[in-house]
């Protein structure tokens, strides 16, 4: 149901007359893996931590609170990001920007925010805030580059940006010159809050484990976080030739979710839906495995920023902590 209408909103863009560009790795199999089948609790959990920090650390003292988010993916961010910032600014207009040049992923996410029942509109390349129709409480989805997107928009106008894994595919000197406009385009104390994969971890993880925890989640408890099988070497450009090590075993915080709402699906005899959720979970470890040696993680960024020319962007000392696989970065703009 979901790819399917999916592939109607996909129609509709390109009834509306725009060349819609193939991105690389884009075929029917690579969205169903990324937008219908590549979701499990705990990658949820640790955007939403993010998410609810980022919220929390926002300053605003106007009208209308205003915020971009780099790259929704199938819109999951996108709804948590929304609920977040209506929830800690009750009495503010809120304008949220999803900026993604995939036209798959924006078509994602319109289906889910149709599915939560979230209004939005959808802008096609070349627009500018100010030109941009408002509603208070009308998610804006914007097909375009991030960086067109973000050249073209007012001074000193945005409270914050958000990005979950969506910057973490920019080059090092495209991830500067991302952060050089932002520092532009935000307001004086706006802050930016991303997170990754880390090219330096990988995971493979146990059936039989994933099975055990799944039947006796309280058995976590009594292992330890991370277990290891034998290492890769790194083909990354930034980490050329370095140790990769492969997780098999994961019992954080994060983990002890999945195993919880798998013990409940059997205990409901909900069979096929634990079936997919081990279906999730090996897709989503496979796509960690494909994608992380494209990935410029976000605690590099913390060293990008000691450039002269971002010397704005004040790194956070207390963001939340996320799985060894993930990584994340925050700063305020002080200007």
């Amino acid at each position: 149901m979901f790819i399917k209408k999916c592939g109607e909103y996909y129609k509709q863009l390109e009834d509306r007359g725009i060349a819609l560009k193939n991105i690389e790795r884009w075929d029917d199999y690579e969205i169903v893996r990324m937008f219908g089948k590549g979701l499990n609790p705990t990658s949820l959990e640790t955007a939403r931590k993010n998410i609810e920090f980022f919220t929390e650390s926002l300053v605003c003292n106007e009208d209308t609170l205003r915020v971009v988010e780099y790259g929704p993916g199938s819109g999951w961010s996108t709804i948590m990001l929304m609920n977040y910032l209506k929830k800690g600014f009750p009495e503010k207009k809120v304008e949220l920007y999803t900026v993604d040049m995939s036209p798959h992923s924006v078509v994602a996410t319109q289906n889910s925010l149709d599915y939560h029942q979230i209004p939005w509109q959808t802008v096609l390349e070349n627009s500018s805030v100010e030109d941009i129709e408002k509603k208070d409480g009308v998610i804006t989805i914007v097909l375009e580059d991030f960086m067109k997107f973000t050249q073209k928009q007012p001074n000193d106008y945005f409270h914050g940006y958000f990005s979950s894994h969506g910057t973490a595919y920019l080059s090092e000197e495209e991830y500067f010159n991302l952060l050089k406009f932002l520092k532009e385009k935000g307001k004086r104390n706006a802050v930016f809050v991303a997170d990754s994969l880390d090219p330096l971890y990988t995971v493979e993880l146990n059936t039989i484990h994933l099975l055990l925890c799944s039947f006796f989640p309280s058995l976590p408890e009594k292992m330890k976080e991370y277990s290891y099988s034998k290492s890769l070497r790194s083909n990354s450009k930034y980490f050329s030739g370095q140790e990769v090590k492969k997780i098999t075993k994961v019992n954080n915080a994060e983990s002890r979710l999945f195993y919880n709402w798998n013990n409940y699906l059997l205990s409901h005899f909900k069979y096929k839906y634990l079936i997919r959720m081990m279906e999730s979970i090996k897709i989503t470890t496979d796509v960690i495995e494909e994608y992380r040696e494209d990935v410029y993680p976000s605690y590099l960024v913390n060293t990008l920023v000691k450039r002269e020319e971002l010397n704005g962007w004040k790194p956070f000392d207390n963001l939340p902590k996320c799985p060894l696989y993930i990584t994340n970065c925050g700063f305020f703009l002080d200007k």
